[in-house]
Order: structure tokens, then sequence, then C-alpha cells
């Protein structure tokens, strides 16, 4: 229970995946001074894309990419796109759904059906390359887990995100923090719903400010903090006493 208590005295330094002024993990806690000291901010993980395409169909730009993760919380989202495609897919640029290995069978054959009587949606489960995806996109439609809120900063792509909201609300923080901050646009899923409201949202989500233009590149430095953190770390250790065990032959 006593879980400050047990933090403070097992753990030499605390790292956080973000930076200072993004969001304080530990809100809500009465911390004391020697707790609070030994917080680090790291700042975001830098995504890159490695290599040349794969040899594989890939959409001819432009078009939005909408990625659910892993997808299985993914298939909402995913239908609201479809549904605001439905209505208005003549105002709309074409569109990639990557809907994520984990969403249910059921789901994803209904969202496949739908999306091909678009004319404007492409599906596809899974991409194990999806960074050459994110690079070649106009722009990008999400939820907001960390690694796709990383690669929305670091491919510098405008960005919706239609965040979980139910039962952990880590996704809802992380994308009420980043659209207060200008990085990203952001609707409810209850505002997703109307299919008008997203069908705008997605009409205009390639024409807004890019993430760098709110300081993206400033909260990026998460690699370069942990090798300098590690660094520091290793030499302030004291040099270990190694010892050679031999035995009989």
């Amino acid at each position: 229970a006593n879980v400050l208590g047990h933090i403070e005295e097992l753990y030499d330094d605390i790292w956080v995946y973000g930076p200072k002024g993004f969001w304080d993990p530990l809100t809500g806690f009465e911390l004391g001074d020697a707790l609070r000291s030994r917080i680090n901010y790291l700042g975001f993980l830098r995504r890159s894309r490695e290599g040349t395409p794969p040899n594989m169909r890939r959409p001819q730009p432009p078009y939005l990419l909408a990625t659910s993760g892993g997808g299985g919380d993914g298939a909402r989202m995913m239908s609201q796109i479809v549904n605001a495609y439905e209505a208005h897919h003549a105002s709309l640029m074409p569109a990639l759904l990557v809907l994520g290995p984990l969403m249910p069978s059921a789901e994803r054959s209904a969202i496949f059906e739908r999306a091909q009587q678009t004319g404007k949606l492409d599906v596809i489960e899974f991409d194990n390359n999806i960074e050459h995806l994110i690079e070649g996109a106009a722009a990008i439609v999400g939820m907001c887990g960390y690694n796709t809120f990383c690669e929305m900063l670091s491919f510098n792509k405008p960005s919706l995100i239609v965040p979980r909201t139910t039962p952990r609300e880590e996704q809802l923080i992380r994308a009420t923090r980043a659209s207060e901050l200008g990085l990203v646009d952001m609707l409810l899923p209850s505002q997703a719903d109307d299919a008008d409201l997203l069908a705008r949202r997605l009409r205009d989500l390639p024409g807004r400010p890019k993430p760098e233009a709110a300081g993206a590149n400033a909260m990026l430095g998460g690699l370069d903090s942990i090798c300098q953190y590690m660094s520091n770390w290793a030499d302030e250790r004291p040099a270990p006493n190694l010892y050679a065990i031999a035995g009989a032959v």
C-alpha cells in the first residue's frame, strides 16, 4: 500500500519517457523533495524508417493512413472512418486502414466488406514496416497509443487522434495534452460517431499545421537522453570486482 515509500526506498532514478512540461505521471501524489529530485524527463522516442520499402503493393500518394495499433479495441474508430467515407467519399482523399493483428475476426471482416463499397478505402490487417506507410501518408489518424504518437511526431505528420477513454485513460490523457499543445487534432469517440463531423476533420486534416510547428522536434530527444543517463550511471558506479573461476580439467 505504501507505494511511494517503496519507490523512494528501492529506486535511484525515475525515468519518464516524455518531455518535461508535457505530463507528470505522478500527478495527484504528494511527493517529497527527495523523490521528486529523482524524476528525469527523457523526451519521447524518435522513430525512423530503416532500409527500403519491401516489395509489396502500397498506396499512391496522397492518402490518409489510419492505424489502430494492435487493433484489439480499434474496431470502433475504423468503423467510424468507414461511416465518414460512406457519407462523404467524394470530398475525401483515398485512405489506407491498418486494422492491427489483434482485432476480432468478425469486426475485421465487417470493416473489409464495408470499406470495399466506398471506392476510396483500402484495408490491410498489418504491416511490420508501417514506418514506410507513415512516411508516405499525407496525414495520420490513430488512437494515441505511445508508439503511434511517437511515430506521428517523428514523421511530422498532421494527425487526428480518437483516443481510447475506457477502461484506461492513458490515451485520453496523452491525446488531450497533445491537443492542448497544438501537436495534433483530437476527437472523443462519442464525437467521432458523428460521420459529418468526422468527415470534415478528415477533409481538413492534411492542411493543418504539422507537429514541428508546435515544437515536436524538441520533444523527441528520448534516445539521446537514455544514452547519456546510462553513460553517467555507469561512470558513477564503482568498478566491479572480477573473478576468474578455474575448474579441474
